[in-house]
C-alpha cells in the first residue's frame, strides 16, 4: 500500500460495486453531500477488485439465530478499496434481497435516538425485491446471491495508513433483507415458495449499548 496516498486522491470519492461479469450502472439519490451520486453494481464470479489482503470472514446471521452464509472483509488486489463479499448464501437455500451498508467512523454510523442504527441512512447498498428474485429463480432456476461490493478507503478512512504512527481504525456494518427460498421445479409445480423473510447482520459485537430498546444490529472494526 506504498502508493496508496496520490492514488486515492487522484480517484477522489467514488464508490464501486466490483466490475463483473454482469455489470450495470444504476443512479442512487444522494443521502448528503458526502455520499456517492452513482454506483457500479453487479454480482459473480467472475469480479475484478477481489479480496488481496484478507481482513476477516464472519457469518451472516438471519433472525438472529441462523447462519445463512459468510461476509468476507478485505482489502483489494491494489490496496484502494475495502473489499465485502457475501459468500455461501444460495448453498444455504435462501437468497440476498436489500441491502444496506456502513463503513466509517464509528460516531457517524446513522443512528436513532436511542442508539440503534439507521440501516436504512447507510450510505452504501443495493436495493432488489423480492420480485425480481423470484423472477430470476424461474427464469434461470436459481438466483445469485454472492455480491461484491468495493468501497474506496478514502470515503471511509479517517487518516492515511502509511504515514500515520498510529493503526486507522474504521467500523463495517452489513445488514441484509433475506428470503428462505423453497424452489423444486420438478415437485412444486414451478412455483417458488418464500418461507421466511428475515433481517440479517454480519455478525460480530453488538452496535447498541444499552440494556433496554437496544435490538441486534452488530458492526466489526478493522484497523490498518
Amino acid at each position: 500500500m506504498k502508493n496508496l496516498h496520490l492514488l486515492l486522491l487522484l480517484l477522489g470519492f467514488t464508490l464501486i460495486f466490483s466490475s463483473c461479469a454482469k455489470e450495470e450502472i444504476i443512479q442512487i439519490e444522494e443521502i448528503s453531500e458526502d455520499t456517492p451520486s452513482y454506483m457500479s453494481y453487479a454480482r459473480g464470479d467472475n469480479c475484478t477488485n477481489t479480496i488481496g489482503t484478507p481482513l476477516g470472514t464472519v457469518d451472516l446471521m438471519a433472525g438472529q439465530n441462523t447462519d445463512i452464509g459468510d461476509i468476507n472483509f478485505g482489502i483489494s488486489q491494489d490496496g484502494l478499496y475495502l473489499v465485502i463479499e457475501f459468500d455461501g448464501v444460495e448453498q444455504a437455500g435462501w437468497a440476498v434481497g436489500t441491502t444496506h451498508i456502513y463503513a466509517g467512523a464509528q460516531a457517524d454510523v446513522p443512528a436513532n435516538g436511542g442508539g440503534n442504527p439507521q440501516n436504512g441512512h447507510f450510505p452504501y447498498g443495493a436495493d432488489t425485491d423480492l420480485s425480481d428474485i423470484i423472477a430470476s429463480i424461474l427464469a434461470t432456476g436459481s438466483y445469485d446471491s454472492d455480491f461484491t461490493y468495493n468501497i474506496l478507503l478514502t470515503d471511509i478512512l479517517s487518516g492515511d495508513p502509511t504515514t500515520s504512527s498510529d493503526p486507522v481504525c474504521f467500523v463495517v456494518l452489513v445488514h441484509a433483507e433475506v428470503y428462505k427460498i423453497d424452489y423444486d421445479p420438478t415437485t412444486s409445480n414451478g412455483q417458488v415458495n418464500v418461507t421466511s423473510s428475515q433481517t440479517a447482520w454480519a455478525a460480530g459485537q453488538q452496535f447498541s449499548r444499552k440494556k433496554k430498546g437496544g435490538n441486534w444490529s452488530m458492526y466489526n472494526e478493522f484497523c490498518l
